[in-house]
This record gives structure tokens, C-alpha cells and sequence, in this order.
């Protein structure tokens, strides 16, 4: 089930352009959609990200996050939450990505693309954080802050502060990329569209992962 669902990950292809080889289109397809309403690829990505960190020598909580968002086309079957990106003449949808300094996933978010950064970034903060055992103040804390900057982006004190390694998202977006399906937003929800980009994130980690452990055994 797995590799049928990352087989269209990578090559794009329909639910009934799956190889014979792979389980009927209608059995992936209900995986696919269970998986994408339950909250077990968030659960799996953050999974990942934590083994990452920890392979790496890092603490399982992160201490910061680089944030950034990119647009997307939709196709015309993509009706739910298709919006117009004015800045870069995008009809589609937006997505928001927040990741730790090496480049590992945090939180990501799809929402139609005429939201704001400033707009999309406020729900996506407080996403990596609940997942980690920061206190509910410091959560607390970390949004008024990131609302005060982005009402007054002039303000010296204000709690978004750039960072020398801001390009590391930029990497993980040009990781996605490489995914023939998440090129364009072919799917009409957005849940489903966020799906897809968890896979891709968890893919990117599951390799990571993967070299690592063929290393050890050798």
C-alpha cells in the first residue's frame, strides 16, 4: 500500500494508472484518504523529524523555526480553496512550511493562495511547538511576539528576527520539487493536498533515515 502510494508520489500518475502489480486503485485510494482525515501523517512526519534530530545530535524539541511559504497552480478540477497570488500571478493554492536549521520538517499548512505570509504564519506557529514539550506559556509568548512584529515590521523588539540560515527552507521547497505530483495541485481538497506534501516531507526524512541505517550495517 505504501509503495503504491509512493509510487504516484513520484511519478504523478492517476488512482487508474496504477500497475497491476499494486493493490486495485479503489483500495489505495481508501488508504490514502483515511490516512490524509486521521492525522496519521502528521503524527508519521513529526515521527520522522524527531528520529532525524536525534540521529543528527540534537535535541528532539527545536529551538527555532525558518519559515516560508511557496504557490502552486491548481488544475480545473481544484475548486476548494483556489485563490489568486497577486504577487507572483499564481491562481491555486499556498503553502506554508516550517522547518528546523537543517532543513527537517516542523509544520506545513495549504491554504488557498491569496493569503498573506503574515496571515498564513500566525496558524502555523504554534503547530511545531505543540508538538514538542514546550510550555504553554513560551507558545504563548512566541505568538504574541510574532503578532506584534508583524503588526509593526519596523519595531526593533518584535519577535520575528532574521536568521543567518533562512535559505534552509528555501532547500525543502526545491526537495518538493522533484515530486512529479506536487508540481501542480491536482487534488480538489485541500486535505487531500496536504497529504501529499506530508508524503513528500516524510519521503525526504525516510531516505535520510534509510542511508543512514544502510551505513551502520555495513
Amino acid at each position: 500500500m505504501v509503495n503504491a502510494i509512493a509510487y504516484m508520489l513520484w511519478t504523478g500518475c492517476s488512482w487508474r494508472a496504477l500497475p497491476k502489480d499494486f493493490p486495485a486503485f479503489t483500495t489505495v485510494q481508501t488508504y490514502f484518504y483515511a490516512w490524509s482525515r486521521s492525522g496519521v501523517l502528521e503524527q508519521v512526519c513529526a515521527r520522522f523529524t524527531t528520529l532525524e534530530r536525534l540521529r543528527s545530535g540534537r535535541s528532539a524539541d527545536p529551538s527555532a523555526a525558518i519559515i516560508d511559504s511557496r504557490s502552486v497552480p491548481t488544475v480545473e478540477a481544484g475548486s476548494e480553496g483556489c485563490g489568486n497570488d497577486a504577487g507572483k500571478t499564481i491562481k491555486g493554492r499556498k503553502c506554508h512550511l516550517a522547518v528546523d536549521i537543517d532543513g527537517n520538517t516542523l509544520a506545513a499548512q495549504v491554504h488557498p493562495a491569496q493569503i498573506q505570509d503574515r496571515d498564513g504564519t500566525r496558524p502555523l506557529l504554534p503547530a511545531p511547538m505543540a508538538a514538542t514539550s514546550w510550555q504553554a506559556r513560551s507558545r504563548k509568548r512566541i505568538a504574541r511576539s510574532l503578532w506584534r512584529s508583524s503588526e509593526n515590521p519596523g519595531t526593533p523588539r518584535g519577535g520575528v528576527v532574521v536568521m543567518s540560515r533562512r535559505w534552509v527552507v528555501e532547500r525543502s521547497f526545491g526537495w518538493l520539487r522533484r515530486r512529479r505530483c506536487i508540481s501542480r495541485d491536482f487534488e480538489r481538497s485541500i486535505a487531500s493536498a496536504l497529504a501529499w506534501l506530508l508524503l513528500a516531507l516524510s519521503r525526504v526524512l525516510m531516505r535520510r533515515l534509510g542511508r543512514m541505517q544502510v551505513t551502520v550495517t555495513n
